[in-house]
């Protein structure tokens, strides 16, 4: 029976001799592991602090014994390991398969019965039992090892070494390798006096250049680097003496130090030339360099100083250098020897400092080539209208600078067309220019209030040159100081605008004046520049005057004008058929039908002068008038926002910047990001409170979403993601503006909206002379234009895009996105 079952159980264990096997390897995987952790742990530390240059970082002589540690270390820890280590034998890999299985079919293999072994029931019983463990045996699978280390190592030495030790892989430098055998000779060398050495070039870090390991460059290769280039030699284990030969530093003496078995040299390379290593005299190495030189930047001016039509100053400018602009100014001065030196420049000038303004750059990217704008507002400075040189400075990282001086242009500002408010400019220039003018002026201004009749001057207008003259004589008295000058000369310059703004008949003089200038030039067939101004003077005069209409009905009450004439005298046509008329103006010029031009503005101007003023509706009157006069408050409010924005933008751009703002000086702080965050959402919670549906509700979400947007980017401090959003949402606002407007005009074309409130108030007007509708606009169903084509719609959008491109209330970013679009075309 034992016989039996011993031939039984060795032809067993030769059968399942691969599960034996599997499980004697996981012993000894959970053996190594347990017992040799902490060494695979020390040698990835070891491996991360070498890879990363760690040895680098250790004095010379302190080498060896840092080597010395870290063997000794792995020793120990190998030592231990092996005193923990217990060598995997046969039967406990048995034990280990048997106690993976239910029941222990192994050991119960093993058992032998202790009565009944005669009893032939008992042995066929038995037998069954050993069979049946038999089969659980070869059905069992050798189980995994186990390398869980949690109880081992309670504080996670064993990932800290992995994470490190990936790190080193994925992102070491791959020559580490010599740098730990450098190391390591070096310092073996240095007892030995064995000599070796190291050699780099650092080029300057804004070539964006990568260092040069000098020993891995042929002896016979000549090495261009930029000027400025740091040369570093490092010589180990100095037997002799060591020195340093070279003709490209440019200076007498170069940086040089010896300790205890180092020599270390550095320099930068200002010449081609020449660097030799040696000790006792004899050359080590050699190298031969050629300088890289850094030319200096080139500025050129790409365009004409001219006017924006707002008084804002646009000088295009182009710049370029092999490394990067990295700064630049503008720096304008008055060409006193071209200025007409008649009346009140007659005088000798006060001497003023040059006007110095920053030139644009860009915050981010390449800057080696650079097309920008120069853009400033210098409207109120007494230069404007005279000639003017700019000179333009772009400097490098090496303080390298290039200039160009543009003349022969004047100082753009404000164009005044009342003849009053010109000269009373005029004056104020006069005083800026020189004190020898001031009793001249004083004399002038008396001269204008003395007849004010022949000068047509209304009442707020006299009562305002009155007040500069006693004002200014009050000053002149006890002697004029720079600060009661200043107060005098914007008060001046206040008065001229808002005589420029003027009334409704200043107003209409000007529009006729316009268009004169615009028939003549269309007669004489001026060139296309000189028409296209004539054109925007022409669009100026007519807003202002429409504004004036508008400002004077609502003074005076005056709701019956338009009854006054007779019943169909008053033709009925919007803003934007007069905007649309002026553009097929243009239109034609440009193609050359100037006999065309002329008939459409003579029929635009008969337009003109024939409207009749009466009392604007108020905004509140009608749901949609009034949510359209709630998306433009929401609109201005986004706007100044995104102003506030592109501040703080420009403050982080230039953190160095000791100059304040003019504001900040003022004691106003500027806001915070989270500050505007928070104002960004009270504004987006106000735009959701108008979502009401309608025509504009899916742009009004769009504009939602953009600012919700926005406040995320400035509570992120991602200033430029979140001036993209604020122009996103402010065009979106603008496009429900248009869609809200056109719904209006459509229900009142068809009739819609309350008929019994619009019969009843059929004798209200609109400042054109035409009959309100329940909204407070109104609209025409008269074509007063001929069939535009597909090209004629591309030229609207074109110039739609050039008036956003000059409108320098919009954010930066907008004004770009809109030049690209023009350069496109």
């Amino acid at each position: 029976m034992s016989q039996k079952l011993d031939s039984r159980y060795i032809a067993l264990l030769a059968r399942i001799r691969s599960k034996i096997a599997l499980s004697q390897f996981a012993l000894w995987a959970e053996g190594l592991t347990r017992s040799f952790w902490p060494l695979m742990t020390f040698a990835l530390f070891v491996y991360a602090f070498a890879a990363f240059r760690g040895f680098d970082l250790i004095p010379l002589h302190w080498t060896k014994y840092v080597m010395g540690a870290i063997v000794l270390i792995a020793l120990v820890l190998f030592g231990l390991g092996i005193r923990r280590f217990r060598l995997p034998t046969t039967m406990a890999a048995l034990n280990r398969l048997d106690q993976g299985i239910s029941e222990h079919p192994l050991t119960s293999l093993r058992d032998k019965t202790a009565v009944g072994r005669d009893d032939p029931l008992t042995r066929a019983l038995w037998d069954r039992h050993q069979a049946r463990m038999v089969e659980k045996t070869l059905a069992a699978k050798a189980a995994p090892p186990d390398l869980r280390l949690a109880s081992r190592d309670r504080y996670g030495l064993r990932l800290m070494a992995l994470l490190l030790g990936f790190l080193a892989i994925t992102f070491a430098p791959r020559d580490f390798v010599n740098s730990v055998r450098n190391s390591i000779a070096a310092d073996a060398q240095a007892d030995v006096a064995s000599l070796s050495y190291e050699a780099w070039a650092n080029p300057p870090v804004y070539t964006g250049r990568p260092s040069l390991y000098l020993l891995e460059v042929d002896s016979d290769e000549t090495l261009s680097l930029p000027r400025g280039t740091e040369l570093i030699f490092r010589v180990y284990g100095l037997g002799g003496q060591i020195s340093v030969s070279e003709s490209v530093s440019g200076v007498a003496e170069i940086e040089e130090a010896t300790t205890e078995g180092l020599y270390a040299s550095q320099f930068l390379i200002s010449q081609s030339g020449r660097v030799e290593l040696r000790e006792d005299g004899e050359a080590l190495a050699t190298w031969q360099f050629t300088v890289e030189e850094d030319t200096p930047p080139v500025v050129t001016v790409a365009g004409r100083l001219q006017n924006d039509g707002t008084g804002l100053l646009e000088l295009p400018f182009d710049a370029s250098d092999d490394f990067g602009v990295s700064s630049g100014t503008a720096t304008i001065r008055l060409d006193l020897a071209n200025v007409d030196r008649r009346h009140g420049l007659a005088a000798d000038p006060v001497e003023l400092d040059p006007i110095v303004i920053d030139l644009p750059m860009p915050f981010s990217g390449d800057t080696t080539e650079i097309s920008e704008v120069l853009r400033d507002d210098l409207s109120e400075h007494m230069w404007n209208g005279l000639p003017v040189t700019v000179e333009l400075t772009v400097v490098d990282e090496i303080g390298q600078t290039g200039t160009v001086i543009h003349s022969g242009d004047d100082l753009p500002g404000l164009r005044f067309y009342n003849p009053l408010a010109a000269a009373i400019a005029e004056m104020r220039r006069d005083i800026l220019w020189s004190p020898d003018n001031h009793h001249k002026v004083l004399q002038v201004l008396r001269a204008i209030t003395y007849l004010p009749e022949d000068y047509r001057l209304s009442a707020s207008t006299y009562l305002n040159v009155r007040t500069i003259i006693r004002r200014y004589d009050a000053m002149l008295e006890d002697g004029l100081s720079a600060e009661e000058q200043k107060d005098i000369t914007d008060y001046m310059w206040l008065v001229a605008q808002i005589l420029e703004q003027g009334d409704v008949q200043s107003a209409r003089e000007r529009l006729q004046r316009a268009q004169e200038r615009l028939s003549q030039a269309i007669q004489d067939g001026a060139d296309p520049a000189e028409i296209d101004q004539l054109m925007e003077e022409l669009r100026d005069a007519t807003n202002e005057y429409l504004q004036a209409l508008a400002d004077e009905a609502i003074q005076n009450g005056d709701q019956q004008q338009a009854q006054q004439s007779e019943p169909g005298e008053a033709m009925e046509l919007t803003m934007q058929d007069i905007q649309e008329m002026m553009d097929r103006i243009q239109e034609l010029t440009e193609n050359g039908q100037m006999a065309e031009a002329q008939e459409l503005l003579n029929q635009m101007m008969e337009l003109l002068q024939n409207l009749q003023m009466a009392e604007n509706q108020s905004p509140g009157q009608g749901q949609g008038a009034q949510q359209l006069q709630e998306m433009q408050d929401a609109l201005n409010q986004q706007q100044g926002l995104s102003d506030d924005t592109f501040d703080n933008l420009q403050d982080q751009a230039s953190p160095g910047d000791d100059q304040q703002p003019p504001d900040a000086q003022d004691g106003s702080d500027p806001q915070t990001n989270q500050e505007l965050a928070e104002r960004q959402e009270a504004l987006r919670e106000l735009l959701e409170d108008m979502q009401q549906g309608g025509a504009a509700e899916e742009s009004l979400e769009e504009a939602e979403r953009n600012m919700r947007d926005a406040r995320e980017a400035l509570e992120e401090g991602d200033l430029g993601r979140a001036l993209d959003e604020q122009a996103e949402a402010m065009e979106s606002l603008r496009e429900g503006m248009r869609e809200l407007t056109e719904e209006m005009q459509r229900a009142e074309a068809d009739g819609t909206g309350q008929q019994q409130e619009t019969e009843n108030d059929s004798d209200e007007v609109d400042p054109l002379g035409r009959p309100l509708g329940e909204d407070g606009r109104s609209t025409t169903s008269e074509n007063l234009l001929p069939e535009q084509d597909a090209m004629d719609r591309a030229r609207e959008l074109l110039d739609e895009i050039r008036r956003r491109s000059g409108e320098t209330d919009r954010p930066q970013v907008e004004r770009d996105y809109l030049e690209r679009l023009l350069e496109n075309f």
